[in-house]
């Protein structure tokens, strides 16, 4: 009996249902359609047609009624010279105060003294003949012969592909006025600390730090440590005519291909297991930097094989400790070293350079050449060396860098030198100028391990505690209260001749040249320091 009763009831209310859902089909607007309202030029209306209200005509200053809607004659009011006032001219009072523009900007000295060098005391010394006492012993107290070919093999390990990460965009400082952004943990990196960094041919990002190495594309980061095969402390990373990935590491020599790391040690001939730089020369052979240990050269023979050949003070280095090493475009090696000064090898002497025949300070930490075939020596403490091949010039703070101790350098493409420091930050110095980059200007820390120009200009840096940044300074530049009179700029014109002008709210009058802010404000003569 109750199911016969249901089932009438349930039709009914779902027969209901469908008649509304049909009546309904099209949903109501949520708001009202627009009125239109005729355009009446004749008339006008007295009353508004949204509203209802009595429309009240419009009153000038004057008291007259203003005609609306239609066209009215323009009737101007001739006012003969004589009648009018002349107007005031009010001298400037005192010289407006100028502002230097480009506070970062420093100009280069015209004096700064010619070290000629006397190549009668220079110290020459030919390959193998130099401090023969000297044994290279191995950190298990073997000897490792030098000077002549040892056979390398290396250990051969399939890479562990690790698993990419996603990246965070980069970050400015809120301090920052230029275009730099950094990379650090909070982006994904894996450590704040970047000793090297290379652009690989595929535009991938490499950072050699003390956790390893990491790969950037643009978009996320791939960590290699020695769990993946490679090793804790990557000091420099290059890649070879080959398209091989080489990382010198506190774990010896490594060769990335892709898909193998191929390690070389003391074991394989490598004078130490401390490797601090790395280059290819023109000949293709790898020249190995060791920091107590001289330097290593990797070749191949007619047959294939692979040969470490070891340099150091028995073959004629100043010095055992090596911290870079430059080949010149006449293919002669210049060699950095640590209190031992510069040695030139040719392949059949080493000559020596230092404090003595004009080198500022005896400790170099990086080299390059510049377009011109000049080199740049930077020391630890005694600023950047300039040497073209007669004479020295030292450039340190009094001549406007911003540290004398310098711990890399880098030739961008226009030719201009960029300077990175412990305490300074970057400076770049662009024939006539320098530049700095601090951490006033936006960089995440002012000490400075490594400069990189990618392919399409951006500058890389690789900062202690600071993570990696980039430099575009091709883009904004932002003036501050350190530049300007006042930061409430509100209105600005260009003259024909060039100079910009800015209106300011009670900052007067700013004059830009392209230099420096000339600032004219009411004591110079200015009616009032608000200008609109």
């Amino acid at each position: 009996m109750k199911k016969a009763l249901f089932s009438p009831l349930f039709l009914s209310l779902l027969l209901s249902c469908s008649q509304q859902e049909t009546a309904n089909d099209t949903p109501s607007s949520l708001f009202p359609s627009p009125k239109e309202v005729v355009l009446n030029v004749s008339g006008g209306y007295t009353t508004n047609v949204i509203t209802g209200d009595t429309i009240q005509p419009h009153i000038n200053s004057l008291g007259d009624t203003v005609k609306t809607g239609v066209p009215i004659a323009i009737q101007g009011k001739m006012a003969q010279p004589d009648s009018t006032y002349k107007p005031e001219k009010v001298p400037v009072s005192k010289t407006p105060t100028a502002f230097k523009a480009h506070t970062n900007q420093y100009k280069v000295s015209n004096n700064i003294p010619t070290i000629i060098v006397d190549e009668t005391k220079l110290k020459i010394i030919k390959l193998g003949e130099g401090q023969q006492n000297f044994v290279l012993v191995s950190t298990q107290g073997d000897t490792i012969p030098t000077g002549v070919p040892i056979p390398a093999k290396g250990n051969l390990k399939k890479a562990i592909n690790p698993t990419s990460h996603k990246a965070l965009p980069p970050s400015f400082r809120d301090v920052s006025t230029v275009n730099i952004q950094y990379l650090d943990l909070n982006q994904g990196m894996i450590t704040s600390y970047v000793k090297t960094i290379l652009e690989d041919k595929n535009g991938n990002l490499w950072f050699g730090t003390n956790k390893g190495a990491s790969k950037y594309d643009g978009v996320s980061f791939t960590h290699y440590t020695k769990r993946e095969g490679l090793a804790n402390f990557v000091h420099k990373i290059i890649e070879d005519s080959n398209g091989n990935l080489w990382f010198a590491t506190d774990n010896g020599a490594i060769r990335y291909d892709g898909n193998t790391f191929l390690q070389f040690t003391e074991k394989d001939g490598l004078p130490s297991n401390n490797v601090i730089n790395i280059l290819e020369d023109k000949k293709g052979n790898l020249w190995f930097s060791t920091f107590g240990e001289g330097m290593s050269k990797f070749s191949k023979n007619e047959n294939g094989s692979y040969f470490f050949t070891n340099y150091t003070k028995k073959e004629g280095l100043s010095n055992n400790y090596i911290n870079c090493i430059l080949e010149d475009t006449k293919g002669n090696l210049w060699i950095g070293t640590e209190s031992g000064g510069i040695c030139m090898f040719n392949g059949e002497s080493f000559v020596h350079y230092t404090k003595e025949n004009g080198l500022s300070k005896n400790t170099v930490r990086s080299i390059i050449e510049d377009d011109k075939g000049n080199l740049w020596f930077g020391t630890y403490g005694g600023g950047a060396n300039y040497f073209d091949g007669k004479s020295f010039k030292h450039f340190t703070k009094n001549e406007g860098l911003s540290s004398n101790i310098i711990l890399s350098m880098l030739k961008d493409k226009k030719g201009n030198i960029w300077f990175g420091t412990l305490d300074g930050g970057v400076t770049k110095l662009n024939g006539d100028s320098f530049e700095y980059l601090t951490e006033k200007e936006g960089l995440s820390k002012n000490w400075v391990w490594a400069i990189m120009e990618n392919k399409n200009g951006k500058m890389w840096f690789g900062t202690y505690n600071g993570g990696a940044n980039c430099y575009n300074e091709n883009s904004f530049t932002t003036y501050t209260k350190n530049e300007l009179s006042t930061e409430r700029i509100i209105s600005a014109i260009e003259a024909k001749s060039g100079l910009l002008w800015f209106g300011t709210f009670g900052g007067g009058v700013l004059r830009y040249d392209g230099e420096s802010f000339t600032c004219f404000k009411e004591q110079e003569g200015l009616s009032n320091n608000i200008i609109f």
